[in-house]
């Protein structure tokens, strides 16, 4: 057991968080290519590894650990949060709906735009544009791509028991 105290850390990784909060937000307004999930996440990791590398620069000589508990726990759970937010259906349903006239809109067709246009129509769009499929005259075929990571995702599926995904 260390006598080193844990406190030390707990002002340096919260700053770092609060500067992955800060970045991400700048980050997030630009227009790039990639997708919000690919952003901060990317955000959350090159932070780390600056506010990891200044305690170094600066020989600091801070306990790692500790300092990637006060930086990474707050991040995940921004992550969670942030995830959830961004790929909830439930809440683009009722952002809609908050944008409708009376606040309303038929069941037929939320069903239409959310199950059948969301769920079928954008993934199947997805699966091209990542190229794990191709569309064929019969329909969608898996790429060398695409097989790849079905054998990568069938092992972890197999490891965990996981029956069925989806």
């Amino acid at each position: 057991m260390t006598n080193h105290s844990i406190w030390p850390e707990l002002p340096i990784g919260l700053a770092g968080f609060a500067l992955y909060l800060a970045t991400t937000a700048v980050l997030l307004r630009q227009s790039w290519a990639h997708s919000p999930a690919r952003i901060v996440t990317g955000a959350a990791l090159l932070v780390y590894v600056a506010v990891v590398g200044s305690t170094v620069l600066f020989d600091r000589g801070g306990n790692f650990w500790m300092l990637s508990t006060f930086y990474w726990f707050p991040a995940v759970v921004f992550l969670s949060v942030f995830g959830a937010v961004y790929k909830s259906i439930s809440l683009r349903i009722l952002m809609n709906l908050l944008a409708r006239p009376e606040h309303a809109e038929l069941y037929s067709a939320v069903l239409a735009r959310y199950v059948e246009t969301e769920s079928f129509e954008k993934r199947l769009d997805a699966m091209l544009d990542n190229s794990f499929a191709v569309l064929v005259p019969e329909g969608y075929q898996l790429t060398n791509e695409g097989r790849r990571l079905m054998r990568g995702l069938s092992t972890l599926q197999r490891i965990f028991s996981i029956a069925k995904s989806g």
